[in-house]
């Protein structure tokens, strides 16, 4: 059993102190790396600087969607399971638009729409921790049995609530001040998802983490952010007209363009967890350079 007295395997003569968590060599105080605080310096200095170059990250991202298309599948599954659950709330809403007794339909409603609203809440957190320990584990490693990497998504799950909870809270007043400050916390924020459950880190632990680790790289950041935006936007565009069609033809046709817009809408939901865990590897120096082995 190794402890505090057992001396480094690199400096005989000072004790080892701490276990690498890359590695897993018990070493001293000499070896920790002062980029990673948990890593020793061997493994730190194979991994690459930190930096976001775009097209880079674009590419790492599609990358990784094109060889990973089981988990987005997944993803999109919960959209369009969700979707299809909440169509006959929505169907009576659209109906209750257009005879001018929103308001009345929604106070009778209230407890349904809290369910839709909680019930989404609690179940997207699940997917995205689900999703991004996987990302994580695929684009980092070491790879881990299905179980394990399982457990070790959920266990995050209910951070990835608060820490949900706490971005649509900063965000929302920040775009009601301004679109300006908006803008700047999607970007200084971007990374507390991917923290929340990779660092880990607490919901306000990981709101700092992604602040201070974006310094130096927000522009870049914003690009990248653009680019997403653009394609949610496209994505949009493609499902209000799917709505558009659908809607005349009632409860089979709403059924079909609840499918296809749901599954756009999750699969444009992995993309954005894919692009956010690449940035958060890579601003934190655990992204490996091409050609250098796991």
């Amino acid at each position: 059993m190794q402890t505090a007295s057992t001396p480094c395997p690199n400096h005989p003569t000072s004790p080892a102190t701490f276990t690498c968590a890359r590695c897993g060599s018990f070493a001293c105080e000499a070896c920790r790396s002062p980029q990673a605080s948990t890593w020793c310096a061997s493994c730190a200095a194979r991994y690459a600087s930190p930096g976001l170059p775009v097209s880079e990250v674009l590419g790492d991202t599609f990358g990784f969607l094109m060889r990973h298309p089981g988990p987005i599948a997944l993803l999109a599954g919960y959209h369009i399971l969700f979707g299809l659950a909440q169509l006959p709330f929505n169907m009576a809403m659209q109906e209750a638009i257009k005879s001018g007794n929103l308001f009345p339909f929604m106070t009778d409603r209230l407890p349904s729409w809290i369910v839709l609203i909680v019930g989404g809440s609690v179940f997207s957190s699940i997917a995205y921790a689900l999703f991004i320990r996987f990302a994580g584990d695929a684009l980092e490693g070491p790879p881990r049995p299905t179980g394990e990497l399982v457990n070790a998504g959920l266990r995050r799950a209910l951070p990835v609530l608060g820490t949900n909870l706490l971005l649509g809270i900063a965000l929302g007043v920040g775009f009601i001040l301004c679109l300006a400050p908006g803008v700047f916390l999607s970007v200084t924020l971007a990374l507390a998802l991917p923290a929340t459950v990779l660092h880990p880190s607490g919901p306000i632990d990981a709101l700092s983490f992604s602040w201070t680790r974006t310094r130096g790289h927000r522009g870049n950041l914003f690009l990248l952010l653009v680019i997403l935006g653009a394609i949610f936007m496209g994505v949009g565009i493609v499902n209000a007209g799917v709505n558009l069609v659908v809607t005349p033809m009632g409860l089979g046709g709403m059924a079909v363009g609840s499918v296809i817009t749901q599954a756009l809408s999750g699969t444009c939901v992995a993309l954005m967890l894919a692009m956010l865990v690449c940035c958060y590897l890579r601003l934190t120096g655990r992204w490996l350079p091409v050609g250098t082995s796991r």
